[in-house]
């Protein structure tokens, strides 16, 4: 209302001035009256034309900021789960072609890529480990949902399945490096059945929790250790949204076809599967510690491919993902268990997975996460996010969880 009437108030004073100006002609400079009436119409069609300018550009950005600054604040800053939202509303409200929109990249997302790693975006929450008692039961239950929200059929039939240990080595800078090398998590998952059967992975990670930290997020970038390329891997810095708050992480992962259950025995190790780690001579034939993950197993059941998606306008858009449930057993001093006894069906029927159990659904950027985020995918993605938790509510998530504390 303010806007609008300073803007009355232009004109009022304005045509006052027109006023003045006309008897000026007339009484003095004696300007005949047809042309002092053409130059007062030429000023008060250019004052209209600023004013409808001003109005549209007023209702389009009520807090005045122009289109080109807001693009080049979001080139210049790290976009979080949060921050997004505001823009990319706007921006599809304002898409009158009715086609896909990109987001830029920004600093951090272009020394990512420039460093050959992926973008993408891992949403999780912790599932209800009583609802997973049959497991096979549980898992049908949570795709039947999963699936209607999504609009992605995701059956169990068609999953990926595989039967894993896993295990992490404990304080390998102190161990196994110099003063300058960077502490990271690195950590094995040794495949037993099924997916990626007779495989380990091995993860070099990294994470910042402060997710507006561009300079930070950039230098840990720059400080990945690349794996070794004589073995299959891969990099990514993703976004990890959870439930109650999201971080981001670095990851170099490898694939080594090994038997051996620790794979790697001594700090020399380390640096022939990540030649950039920084190891000190002294220590290099040292033994590496590891400390296994409550002598327990993960089960996994994983969709992945490409999905066509269509957001509220119609729009259709392709997305890249990775529908995961990760289920963890352990046993007890009083009765251990076996692979056999969860591969291939959970036979141990009277136990139910740990509270570490967990979904997740991971999201790629566009080019197969080496391009700029697609607007329509994140936008619909996180409102597929948000649904999901109001729809399996208490029912089916870890309810130490959710809802938030704050």
């Amino acid at each position: 209302f303010v806007f609008f009437f300073n803007q009355l108030f232009l004109i009022i004073n304005s045509s006052k001035c027109f006023f003045l100006i006309y008897k000026m002609a007339q009484t003095k400079i004696r300007i005949p009256v047809k042309i002092t009436i053409g130059i007062l119409i030429m000023i008060f069609i250019f004052l209209m034309l600023q004013y409808v300018l001003d109005v549209r550009k007023f209702l389009h950005n009520p807090d005045g900021i122009e289109k080109n600054k807001l693009n080049n604040l979001i080139n210049d800053t790290f976009v979080g789960e949060y921050e997004y939202e505001i823009y990319y509303g706007d921006k599809l409200k304002n898409n009158k072609d009715n086609k896909e929109q990109y987001l830029p990249l920004n600093k951090a997302e272009k020394e990512a890529i420039k460093n050959g790693m992926l973008l993408s975006r891992e949403y999780s929450f912790k599932l209800n480990k009583t609802a997973l008692k049959p497991r096979e039961d549980g898992l049908k239950q949570y795709l039947k949902i999963i699936s209607a929200i999504t609009g992605i059929k995701l059956e169990f039939e068609t999953g990926l399945q595989s039967l894993r240990e896993e295990y992490a080595y404990a304080q390998v800078k102190i161990k196994c490096g110099i003063k300058k090398s960077k502490s990271a998590n690195l950590r094995v998952r040794r495949y037993l059945y099924g997916y990626n059967e007779g495989y380990s992975t091995i993860d070099y990670k990294r994470s910042i929790s402060d997710v507006t930290d561009q300079d930070r997020i950039i230098k840990t970038i720059q400080e990945t250790i690349k794996p070794n390329p004589a073995y299959k891997s891969y990099q990514k810095l993703e976004e990890d949204i959870h439930v109650c708050s999201n971080k981001y992480s670095t990851e170099s992962r490898l694939y080594a076809n090994s038997t051996d259950p620790k794979i790697i025995h001594y700090c020399y190790e380390i640096a022939e599967y990540f030649p950039g780690f920084k190891l000190d001579p002294i220590k290099k034939n040292d033994e590496v510690v590891t400390s296994i993950t409550e002598t327990g197993y993960w089960y996994v059941l994983q969709h992945k491919g490409n999905a066509t998606l269509t957001d509220d306008k119609g729009i259709e858009f392709e997305i890249q993902y990775e529908s995961t449930f990760t289920l963890q057993y352990y046993g007890t001093p009083e009765k251990s268990i076996s692979p056999e006894d969860l591969w291939p069906t959970d036979t141990f029927t009277n136990k139910i997975p740990s509270k570490k159990s967990e979904y997740s659904f991971r999201l790629f950027s566009s080019n197969h996460g080496t391009g700029p985020w697609s607007i329509n995918a994140i936008t619909v993605i996180d409102d597929i996010f948000i649904e999901l938790l109001q729809k399996l509510d208490s029912v089916f998530l870890g309810t130490y969880e959710y809802p938030c504390s704050d």
